[in-house]
């Protein structure tokens, strides 16, 4: 679990950081043309909207400024932690990174 975690980690600070200076716009193409494999990505507005998701049509997706790893990213940059997930019915390890125009990408 502890590997699990740091990997997740990482992956989640790399893909804050790329996409720091980019527009709304640029962050969501650029995360289209990402290959993810076996992980779900999320990229989450400031407003709460959902821009971006890889398992999931994002205009499906309710407001997700009230997820936990959200609002904790919000609140300290970064936050790792397990939670129920009510879309995917299973606990679910999340890592959450604020990235720029106060976006937050979850993984």
């Amino acid at each position: 679990e502890e590997e699990a975690e740091e990997l997740l980690n990482s992956q989640t600070a790399t893909y804050a950081k790329a996409l720091e200076g980019h527009t709304v716009d640029e962050a969501v193409k650029k995360l289209e043309a990402e290959p993810f494999v076996d992980v779900r990505c999320t990229l989450i507005a400031k407003d709460g909207t959902v821009l971006f998701d890889n398992y999931a049509d994002p205009s499906t997706l309710g407001n997700h400024n009230d997820r936990e790893e959200v609002k904790a990213a919000r609140a300290s940059g970064s936050v790792t932690l397990m939670r129920h997930s009510d879309t995917l019915e299973s606990f679910t390890l999340y890592a959450a990174a604020l990235s720029g125009h106060d976006m937050v990408i979850r993984l």
